[in-house]
């Protein structure tokens, strides 16, 4: 829009305010309706910040900036004039004791077009015997653009959150009201216009939140402060990921077409809960005043849903939380590849996937530092389980391997730990184990390895639930707390991850968040069998390989002599693991030495072994 355009657009505005305008008056709270469709649910928080500026400076309800506007029929504010023996013309002038006192009849109730925040702070606030506001009266022909302008401008004390403005702003663009447009974005503060218009450059981002906006409950969570760091981590997909899971778990709860219903104390009464297995949170959720835009029958039904939720229960709250956990996690990817403008890290190391180090036909499965399970599975899955795989370790990980810093000013930055290189180290392994390969990954295999005590056998299977309260509601969602990461750094490998089997308990565990904010962002493999099912390799990422051999069919090494060398082992996988994992290791380390060539099958197998 044009300057001239605006310009034209405020004139005809204002000629149309002076039309509708019949002055202010004070007027009891009493007589004060928001119609509840019109405005925003009510904050409680901004409420009492509202009242703690009454105690500090007065509710100074006299002055214009903090006026209310109302329509009234003109009929109605005659008789009113007339009950309260004020003149039309006293409502525009500007009286030394301030505007004078309407009292409107008994039952009727002004329609207010914006202020219910104020007003609910006074109703709180002032004494009985002074409850009155100023009200700026226009009458009810008043047209729908300057009723809608009116009923959209805001105080200092009762602006817009980021969740209202991104919605008024896509209402109004997919309405095609450049000018309303317009007029939220200017109410938008410091830098939060410029990060909403990097967003919506982004149609894929853009999408993913607009899918949002059919649960107007969900909004006091947006942060558009953030939006520039969020698109900046290289984690598209897997935020898309977690809006759709937002999306997905409220959908399943009340319906599609039900969504517009849910309201904001709902929601920040859900987040982060997991009703489906805390039986203290489903307790505290059917006690309390949630899905109030719902009849009992229909809270009945959704309770019963509740019970079916897998997880945590996701917002756009959690969600700026959980993003600056995901960042610390990729960030110790990046190290791994080099990754183009506007492609995420984990499309790029899809991309250097090289099939080496691997089996035809299986997946190798991490069970502990340095224990695999193999697994049949497509190229595909090793790309997809791979990358799960490294996430994973960086999740273990994350605290050793910190960010490189960017010192414009070496003297006036302060110091920050440097990442471990026998880490960095056992990354690399694990990359290249998993058959990625980049220059990046071949110069941190330079670095020392990491020497750990090797496990026989993987640890027990992580705690989900506990008896009492587990985690307290604050510490589920962000970056996990120091004690937690300790307690739960050994469990976090994906056959724990991607485990469904179901727990109930009183309470969860910290293991249980890190688990569902990983679900959330990254979601369930295909095969979510995890590697449950396979053999145990007890080789390091460390350990060498048994080398390829040429593509000869006389040859021992031959693919046809390889595939009967691993029949061989896997026929013998369920003894042997009843004997235990060191005579495994003894049958491999002779297969890699070439020792084992000439196999004769055994009876119970009913194959017979190929020409040596």
């Amino acid at each position: 829009m044009s300057s001239s355009q605006i310009q034209a657009e405020g004139s005809r505005l204002e000629a149309e305010r002076r039309r509708t305008f019949r002055g202010s008056a004070r007027v009891s709270l009493d007589a004060l309706h928001f119609q509840q469709y019109k405005h925003r649910d009510l904050d409680t928080k901004h409420i009492e910040y509202l009242k703690g500026c009454f105690r500090k400076d007065r509710c100074r309800r006299s002055e214009v900036r903090n006026h209310i506007e109302a329509e009234v029929d003109q009929q109605i504010l005659d008789v009113a004039l007339r009950d309260s023996n004020v003149t039309a013309r006293e409502l525009l002038t500007n009286q030394p004791n301030g505007s004078p006192q309407l009292f409107f009849p008994q039952g009727f109730q002004l329609d207010c077009l914006n202020g219910q925040h104020r007003i609910q702070a006074a109703r709180e606030f002032l004494l009985p015997t002074d409850k009155w506001w100023t009200v700026d009266l226009y009458t009810s022909d008043i047209n729908e653009d300057l009723k809608q302008c009116l009923n959209e401008q805001h105080s200092n004390e009762d602006g817009p959150t980021d969740g209202e403005a991104y919605c008024k702003i896509r209402y109004y663009h997919f309405q095609r009201d450049t000018k309303a447009e317009l007029r939220w974005k200017a109410c938008l503060r410091g830098c939060r216009l410029t990060h909403l218009k990097g967003l919506l450059l982004d149609e894929k981002f853009t999408a993913g939140f607009d899918a949002l906006l059919d649960i107007p409950g969900v909004w006091d969570g947006m942060r558009m402060t953030t939006l520039n760091k969020m698109m900046a981590m290289g984690c598209r997909d897997e935020c898309l990921n977690y809006l759709r899971r937002i999306k997905e778990v409220f959908t399943g709860l009340v319906g599609k077409d039900a969504l517009g219903r849910i309201d904001t104390a709902t929601v920040k009464a859900l987040e982060g809960r997991a009703p489906g297995a805390s039986t203290k949170d489903l307790s505290e959720l059917r006690g309390g005043k949630i899905f109030s835009a719902f009849s009992d029958r229909e809270r009945d039904t959704i309770c019963e849903k509740l019970k079916m939720i897998d997880g945590l229960v996701p917002s756009l709250f959690t969600f700026f939380r959980d993003i600056q956990y995901l960042k610390l996690c990729i960030n110790c990817l990046k190290r791994l590849v080099v990754v183009p403008k506007r492609e995420s890290v984990c499309e790029t190391l899809a991309r250097t996937y090289s099939g080496k180090n691997q089996r035809k036909g299986h997946v190798k499965i991490q069970i502990t530092e340095d224990s695999f399970l193999d697994r049949a599975g497509t190229p595909a899955d090793c790309v997809d389980l791979g990358i799960r795989q490294l996430v994973a370790l960086a999740m273990r990980d994350y605290p050793a391997m910190p960010a490189d810093r960017v010192q414009e000013d070496p003297v006036q930055t302060a110091p920050t730990k440097e990442a471990d290189p026998a880490v960095l180290r056992s990354l690399a392994d694990l990359a290249y184990e998993l058959g990625f390969d980049t220059p990046q990954i071949r110069a941190l295999k330079e670095y020392p390895r990491l020497r750990t005590a090797r496990l026989d056998s993987p640890p027990s299977p992580p705690l989900h639930v506990t008896s009492g309260d587990g985690v307290a509601m604050p510490a589920r969602s962000g970056i996990p707390r120091t004690e937690a990461y300790k307690e739960d750094r050994d469990s976090l490998f994906v056959t724990h991850l991607h485990s469904e089997q179901q727990h109930q308990g009183e309470g969860i565990t910290s293991f249980f968040v890190r688990k569902s904010v990983y679900l959330a962002f990254f979601g369930r493999p295909i095969s979510t069998n995890g590697g449950n099912d396979g053999s145990v390799r007890g080789t390091s990422p460390n350990d060498s390989y048994v080398p390829e051999r040429p593509d000869d069919s006389s040859s021992p090494g031959s693919p046809e002599r390889r595939e009967d060398i691993d029949d061989f082992l896997s026929a013998y996988t369920n003894m042997v693991m009843m004997i235990g994992h060191k005579l495994l290791r003894i049958l491999l380390k002779m297969l890699v030495k070439g020792q084992i060539y000439q196999l004769q099958m055994p009876p119970w197998t009913g194959q017979e072994s190929g020409s040596g």
